[in-house]
């Protein structure tokens, strides 16, 4: 996925997600793994308590959750 967002000088600032941070999306796996009967939202919170972003959190939860399907 590819981010841009303005700056103050409003030139545009551009992005890779998703590759660059396996620690993160291994700490959401575990608690998702932890916490298996959770909704989507508690397992968000979850995420944001342990110090994880809600965007990147609710993107992993949901790829987490869509994947064990």
């Amino acid at each position: 996925m590819n981010i841009e967002a303005p700056i103050k000088d409003g030139a545009p600032v551009s992005f890779e997600l998703g590759h660059d941070y396996p620690e993160l999306r291994e700490s959401v796996r575990r608690i998702c793994e932890k916490y298996p009967n959770k909704s989507n939202k508690d397992l968000i919170k979850l995420c944001e308590d342990a110090g994880i972003s809600r965007s990147t959190a609710s993107v992993q939860v949901s790829r987490f959750k869509s994947a064990r399907k």
